[in-house]
């Protein structure tokens, strides 16, 4: 038997980034959907804790908003700045912007684009369907 067999057996194997089953677990202790609690810790990730405290509350404060900031794929800085015109009303409002998709876009721009509209899990459905 070689070192690395060994190894293998004496050594638990570790565990990168959460526990399996976070978002099924809180999704029951929570009476959400899994699919709910991917997309809140999706937006919780992806927005800053800045542009994210200007959002609560306001008039912002809707998922397809959420999802729309994290399409326009804004620096911390940008995002807050977009936060405070959208509520100001000065320009077009995020969620409107992230919506164009563009006949000259690439497939991967595309792809990005549906990945902040509809998350991760739709473009793999896509993808099987083909």
């Amino acid at each position: 038997m070689s070192n690395t067999a060994i190894t293998a057996q004496l050594e638990p194997k570790r565990r990168v980034g959460r526990p399996e089953g976070f978002a099924a677990e809180t999704a029951r202790n929570a009476g959400l959907s899994k699919a709910s609690i991917n997309r809140a810790l999706r937006r919780c990730r992806m927005i800053c804790q800045d542009a994210r405290d200007l959002i609560r509350h306001s008039k912002l404060d809707k998922g397809a908003y959420l999802d729309a900031l994290i399409g326009l794929d804004l620096t911390d800085e940008e995002q807050v700045e977009q936060v405070h015109a959208d509520l100001e009303g000065g320009r077009q409002p995020a969620h409107a912007k992230a919506r164009t998709i563009r006949y000259d876009d690439t497939a991967e721009a595309v792809a990005g684009k549906l990945r902040a509209l509809f998350g991760d899990d739709v473009l793999a459905d896509i993808w099987r369907t083909l």
